[in-house]
Protein backbone atom coordinates (compact mmCIF):
# COMPACT_ATOMS: atom_id res chain seq x y z
CA UNK A 1 0.00 0.00 0.00
CA UNK A 2 1.21 3.49 -0.84
CA UNK A 3 1.37 6.45 1.50
CA UNK A 4 -2.13 7.89 1.93
CA UNK A 5 -0.86 11.17 0.47
CA UNK A 6 0.31 9.38 -2.68
CA UNK A 7 -2.73 7.30 -3.67
CA UNK A 8 -2.64 5.03 -6.73
CA UNK A 9 -5.61 2.66 -6.58
CA UNK A 10 -9.29 3.52 -6.37
CA UNK A 11 -9.38 2.31 -2.76
CA UNK A 12 -6.35 4.44 -1.87
CA UNK A 13 -8.00 7.49 -3.45
CA UNK A 14 -11.15 6.80 -1.40
CA UNK A 15 -9.05 6.70 1.80
CA UNK A 16 -7.23 9.85 0.71
CA UNK A 17 -10.46 11.82 0.24
CA UNK A 18 -11.96 10.39 3.46
CA UNK A 19 -9.41 12.31 5.53
CA UNK A 20 -10.86 15.66 4.39
CA UNK A 21 -14.07 17.56 5.10
CA UNK A 22 -16.48 18.16 2.23
CA UNK A 23 -15.32 21.78 2.11
CA UNK A 24 -11.70 20.63 1.73
CA UNK A 25 -12.69 18.25 -1.09
CA UNK A 26 -14.44 21.18 -2.80
CA UNK A 27 -11.23 23.18 -2.54
CA UNK A 28 -9.22 20.29 -3.98
CA UNK A 29 -11.74 19.87 -6.81
CA UNK A 30 -11.47 23.56 -7.67
CA UNK A 31 -7.69 23.37 -7.69
CA UNK A 32 -7.27 20.21 -9.75
CA UNK A 33 -10.17 20.24 -12.24
CA UNK A 34 -7.85 21.48 -14.95
CA UNK A 35 -6.56 19.89 -18.13
CA UNK A 36 -2.97 20.39 -16.92
CA UNK A 37 -3.67 18.26 -13.83
CA UNK A 38 -5.29 15.55 -15.97
CA UNK A 39 -2.24 15.53 -18.26
CA UNK A 40 0.04 15.20 -15.22
CA UNK A 41 -1.92 12.19 -13.93
CA UNK A 42 -1.71 10.57 -17.38
CA UNK A 43 2.06 11.21 -17.40
CA UNK A 44 2.20 9.41 -14.06
CA UNK A 45 0.59 6.36 -15.65
CA UNK A 46 -3.11 6.80 -14.95
CA UNK A 47 -5.58 5.87 -17.65
CA UNK A 48 -8.29 8.38 -18.56
CA UNK A 49 -10.85 6.03 -16.96
CA UNK A 50 -8.88 6.11 -13.71
CA UNK A 51 -8.65 9.90 -13.87
CA UNK A 52 -12.39 10.12 -14.43
CA UNK A 53 -12.94 7.83 -11.43
CA UNK A 54 -10.94 10.23 -9.24
CA UNK A 55 -13.03 13.19 -10.35
CA UNK A 56 -16.23 11.16 -9.95
CA UNK A 57 -15.26 10.37 -6.35
CA UNK A 58 -14.82 14.06 -5.60
CA UNK A 59 -18.18 14.88 -7.20
CA UNK A 60 -20.00 12.19 -5.23
CA UNK A 61 -18.45 13.33 -1.94
CA UNK A 62 -19.46 16.91 -2.67
CA UNK A 63 -23.04 16.08 -3.71
CA UNK A 64 -23.55 13.76 -0.74
CA UNK A 65 -22.27 16.56 1.47
CA UNK A 66 -25.09 18.78 0.25
CA UNK A 67 -23.06 21.03 -2.03
CA UNK A 68 -22.98 21.61 -5.77
CA UNK A 69 -19.67 20.51 -7.29
CA UNK A 70 -17.58 23.38 -8.66
CA UNK A 71 -17.15 23.74 -12.37
CA UNK A 72 -13.80 23.30 -14.03
CA UNK A 73 -12.47 22.90 -17.50
CA UNK A 74 -11.54 19.21 -17.38
CA UNK A 75 -14.65 17.44 -16.04
CA UNK A 76 -18.22 18.27 -15.07
CA UNK A 77 -18.17 16.79 -11.57
CA UNK A 78 -21.91 17.14 -11.14
CA UNK A 79 -22.65 15.09 -14.25
CA UNK A 80 -20.08 12.44 -13.29
CA UNK A 81 -21.40 12.20 -9.73
CA UNK A 82 -25.06 12.08 -10.69
CA UNK A 83 -24.35 9.43 -13.32
CA UNK A 84 -22.43 7.40 -10.76
CA UNK A 85 -25.11 7.76 -8.10
CA UNK A 86 -28.02 6.97 -10.44
CA UNK A 87 -29.91 3.80 -9.75
CA UNK A 88 -29.74 2.35 -13.24
CA UNK A 89 -32.33 -0.29 -12.33
CA UNK A 90 -34.90 2.49 -11.92
CA UNK A 91 -34.54 3.51 -15.57
CA UNK A 92 -37.10 1.57 -17.61
CA UNK A 93 -36.00 -0.35 -20.67
CA UNK A 94 -37.68 0.26 -24.01
CA UNK A 95 -39.55 -3.04 -23.60
CA UNK A 96 -40.93 -1.94 -20.22
CA UNK A 97 -42.03 1.39 -21.67
CA UNK A 98 -43.99 -0.35 -24.44
CA UNK A 99 -45.85 -2.62 -22.01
Amino acid sequence: MNDINNPRTKEEWQRYFAQFSVEEVISKAKACNRNSFVRELVRQGYTLDEVQDIFTMMGVIILRGGYKPPTGNAYDLQVLARRSMANLDSIPTSEEIED
